[in-house]
């Protein structure tokens, strides 16, 4: 869609481009979901860490992560559901 918005019924509505992606909430991977994935273990998605989840992560103010460690990115310094994260 070229436009910004569409009339339906005498309305306007704003439209915005939507992409899905498909990430695992138990490796924190993208490209398929946790009842598919071949990771043992459940990750922490504020530092990656298997040794524990989200609630329990004792280094909140120091997040990395899990996703720019394997791709060896240098900006490792973010959770996996940051903005930041490219």
């Amino acid at each position: 869609i070229n436009r910004e918005r569409i009339y339906m019924m005498w309305r306007r509505y704003r439209v915005k481009e939507y992409l899905s992606v498909t990430r695992c909430f138990k490796c924190h991977g993208y490209g398929h979901i946790a009842k598919n994935c071949a990771c043992p273990d459940q990750l922490c998605e504020i530092c990656g860490s298997k040794e524990h989840l989200k609630a329990n992560c004792g280094v909140r103010d120091k997040p990395r992560c899990i996703n720019c460690v394997r791709n060896r990115r240098k900006d490792q310094a973010h959770n996996v559901r940051s903005n930041e994260c490219p």
